[in-house]
């Protein structure tokens, strides 16, 4: 198992009682193969960890939207500390060869994985609160979702314009706008949708982009142009990142 001075390194904290991050490492599957060993599993840091990046997260991100609505804040906060997002962080970190999990876990595989590895990122978060206090929290919270932030931002736009045309939508006639594949072009890495949005048997609007997220996202917007062409789509609260 790689030290866990590197992954200390990696993080940018000089840890004054380095167990704690041991500790934070440690899933409980492991203690359950290791009767005799001492310490603690990460349950109760993880536990902190889930309180303090919730605070933090939502701190960042009042600070870096100021004009951003309660509604977008709380969307976007909600994709940063996902399960989701955070075994992303993870997966960058390289933290499943950190881990501590019995043999059954140890592999990290299945469904567990990302439930697993989102833990233990909240389980540091706590541990360098307990560590470092939370300036030290602060800054290791901001270093990890950095990377993160740009891509949440653009799925609370898409979010956006997508739950706008749908309740005008379902305000009309009930229905479910369904976003249809019509075409996809280019290679794998920056493949070009085109996609169709309907609803009641028509085409509302179709629009494409790199990605299918961006293509529904411009498909939507379309369609609330064609709807409702007297009345702007606004600007997201949360703007783009330089």
């Amino acid at each position: 198992m790689p030290d866990e001075a590197d992954l200390a390194r990696l993080l940018g904290v000089r840890f004054r009682d380095p167990a704690r991050l041991t500790e934070a490492l440690t899933h409980r599957s492991w203690l359950h193969d290791h009767p005799g060993a001492t310490g603690e599993a990460n349950e109760r840091l993880e536990f902190l960890g889930d309180a303090i990046l919730q605070f933090l997260v939502a701190e960042m991100l009042c600070q870096k939207f100021p004009s951003a609505p309660e509604g977008e804040l709380t969307a976007l906060r909600a994709i940063l500390v996902s399960t989701t997002g955070l075994a992303v962080v993870a997966e960058h970190l390289g933290l499943d060869q950190h881990v501590r999990a019995s043999r059954g876990e140890g592999s990290l595989g299945g469904r567990g994985r990302a439930r697993i590895l989102a833990g233990t990122v909240e389980a540091i978060v706590a541990a360098v609160h307990l560590d470092q206090g939370i300036r030290g929290a602060r800054t290791v919270v901001t270093r990890l979702l950095r990377a993160r932030l740009q891509d949440a931002s653009s799925e609370v736009r898409t979010a956006n314009v997508k739950g706008r045309l749908q309740e005008i939508v379902q305000a009309d006639s009930g229905d479910t706008p369904r976003y249809v594949v019509v075409a996809r072009v280019g290679p794998v890495h920056a493949e070009r949708f085109r996609v169709e949005v309907w609803a009641s048997d028509r085409v509302l609007g179709e629009g494409e982009g790199t990605g299918k997220r961006a293509a529904q996202q411009a498909a939507a917007r379309d369609a609330l142009e064609r709807l409702a062409p007297v009345q702007p789509v606004p600007a997201p609260g949360i703007a783009a990142l330089a």
